[in-house]
């Protein structure tokens, strides 16, 4: 078997399970495809042997998911955790029954569980896409309020929905 094929063999092999780790990482599926892809093609020009081919493409997926993450600013970071928009949290259009549950579980902590002045802050921050600035002026608050409403709104939620292992 000459390296092109072993290569397509891995790939046809790992690509929609590397595609699903990067997207759960990035939680952009378009990005995940383009770092799969990515990774796949510098094998091109620096192969791998092939026994150890799909251990080292998975930690390369991983490890340029990750340094993509570690590139966004943290505002992108958690707008990328909390997709929000003016009508609802979280888009559950598209997802599985997994992702749906919780999605609807964040919708009803955020509706429910955060006080209305926080609540008030997550949706001129995050639904508006204002500056902490320009939140704290619709608001009538100081910016320092605004900061403090916006860290206690993303413990509270890290809180809430930590993951048990």
């Amino acid at each position: 078997m000459t390296e092109t094929t072993a290569l397509e063999t891995v790939y046809l092999s790992c690509r929609e399970r590397l595609t699903r780790l990067a997207a759960v990482l990035l939680g952009d599926d378009d990005e995940a495809r383009d770092i799969v892809q990515d990774v796949f093609l510098s094998l091109i020009e620096h192969p791998v042997a092939a026994d150890k081919a799909e251990a080292y493409i998975t930690a390369a997926v991983r490890n340029r998911a990750l340094d993509r993450l570690r590139s966004l600013s943290r505002r992108q970071r958690v707008e990328r955790m909390l997709p929000l928009d003016d009508d609802t949290l979280l888009s559950i259009a598209d997802s599985d029954d997994d992702e749906a549950a919780m999605a609807a579980e964040v919708n009803s902590f955020v509706a429910s569980g955060l006080s209305p002045s926080v609540r008030d802050v997550v949706r001129e921050v995050f639904y508006r896409r204002h500056t902490y600035r320009e939140a704290a002026e619709s608001l009538g608050i100081s910016v320092a309020t605004v900061n403090k409403h916006v860290v206690s709104a993303l413990r509270l939620l890290r809180n809430r929905f930590k993951v048990k292992s």
